[in-house]
């Protein structure tokens, strides 16, 4: 959605009756542009040096429509209305990506939960983009993830994790996300404002014999710590933090993809 915010600063002699006027011709808009989704028009209550008069707050689906509502009749007669009026204009536009909420699906689980494997066939069989923050963080920083964690420590490799995972602008994808993202409230917070998440959930013994040994799969783990300990310490997090939960256990990646698209 395009937000375009527009201020204003009359002029010293500019009687109240104008600005009102200014007001209902602003938003008598609303019904004569298509384009225009939404309009709030208000005038200042602060009375301060530093602030503007009146403030235009419209809202659109696309940068597009807010050229279209810009070259509108209806609106060019306001304009012409309102110059006379006014000695400061500033103006605002943003996307506030709304568009992107909730058309994700974000995987969470345990190393070995299969987020990557059923990922790539949900994102196949769904039409969907489909990315892996793990690859995301292995192309920043050029090397493997165990090879990163061995030269730099783990809460440097947690911290990349967690900044891949916040600056995510993706729609309509199924994203797999690294195990240990959990640790990071503002980087689920993210994940969950822009799709679903779906925490693939394996008993302890799976998940071991899925990982094999832990050096190879680049696991995050603090040293002397086993497998169970992390198991303990992240599986009440992916509890927590998912919308769906799905048992993973002694089924095949098939049975799992096929739970879920009947579950969203």
């Amino acid at each position: 959605m395009i937000k375009h915010i527009v201020m204003w600063k009359f002029k010293d002699e500019v009687a109240e009756a104008d600005k009102l006027e200014m007001k209902r011709q602003l938003m008598a808009l609303k019904g004569a542009i298509p384009a225009l989704t939404e309009i709030e028009v208000g005038l200042d209550l602060s009375c301060k040096e530093a602030s503007m008069d009146m403030a235009l707050h419209t809202e659109f689906h696309n940068l597009e429509d807010l050229k279209i509502y810009a070259a509108h009749p209806a609106h060019l007669k306001v304009v012409e209305f309102v110059k006379p009026l006014v000695c400061e204009r500033a103006v605002v536009d943003y996307d506030d990506h709304s568009h992107l909420e909730k058309s994700n699906m974000v995987l969470i689980g345990m190393p070995g939960s299969g987020k990557s494997t059923v990922g790539v066939m949900l994102a196949k069989w769904l039409s969907m983009g489909f990315i892996d923050t793990d690859l995301l963080v292995q192309a920043r920083i050029g090397e493997s993830m165990q090879a990163f964690q061995d030269s730099n420590g783990m809460e440097a490799y947690r911290a990349l994790e967690c900044d891949v995972a916040e600056s995510l602008v993706c729609a309509n994808c199924v994203i797999a996300t690294g195990g240990s993202v959990v640790y990071f409230e503002a980087a689920m917070q993210h994940l969950k404002s822009v799709g679903q998440v779906i925490f693939l959930d394996i008993p302890l013994d799976e998940t071991m014999a899925r990982i094999g040994c832990i050096n190879e799969r680049g696991v995050v783990i603090e040293e002397g710590m086993t497998m169970g300990d992390l198991y303990a310490e992240r599986h009440p997090l992916y509890v927590k933090y998912a919308d769906i939960v799905i048992d993973c256990s002694s089924k095949s990646h098939k049975d799992v993809m096929s739970e879920i698209r009947a579950l969203v």
